[in-house]
């Protein structure tokens, strides 16, 4: 039974898969911490994310996203709670295109839910001088069962976002 709020941790970190020299960038929210976000008891949590930002060459491409965890865990003092307790639902990505330049870019964001597997959150055209701009946003349901977590203690996952292209 679940007592109290949660607060739950995010680590983020951005891998940029090289499809060749400078055809294509992403800027987003690299070794960024979410910390401090209190989930309510029971319904849909959101946060913000921050910005990716894609400039492409390349013919096309996509940005996924994959998580160390298939859910978010228990994590205490710098490593994951053996046995620890672990939401029921999986975190979700969301991506929504806010802006960008270029005459043929109109990438497409979407809402992708977080696991161990990469995950497309999002995906352009590219092209001569196209960039593409998402905002990002972080989706957490939780229910009356999941439990609250001991003083020190948080709901951890770590998000890998991945960029890559065709020619």
């Amino acid at each position: 039974m679940r007592r109290g709020c949660v607060v739950a941790a995010f680590v983020w970190l951005v891998a940029l898969l090289p499809t060749g020299s400078f055809a294509a960038s992403m800027v987003g929210p690299t070794g960024a911490t979410i910390s401090g976000w209190s989930l309510n008891s029971t319904g849909s949590n959101t946060i913000s994310g921050g910005t990716l930002t894609i400039s492409s060459l390349l013919s096309s491409y996509t940005v996924t996203v994959q998580a160390d965890k298939s859910k978010m865990s228990e994590y205490s003092g710098g490593a994951y709670v053996s046995s620890g307790k672990t939401l029921s639902a999986a975190l979700h990505v969301i991506t929504s295109r806010t802006g960008g330049s270029g005459v043929l870019c109109n990438g497409s964001g979407t809402n992708a839910t977080v696991g161990t597997s990469a995950t497309t959150v999002a995906s352009g055209p590219g092209g001569l001088a196209c960039s593409d701009i998402y905002s990002v946003t972080l989706s957490q349901a939780t229910s009356i069962g999941d439990n609250a977590l001991t003083p020190g203690h948080t709901y951890h996952i770590v998000l890998t976002y991945t960029l890559s292209g065709g020619l």
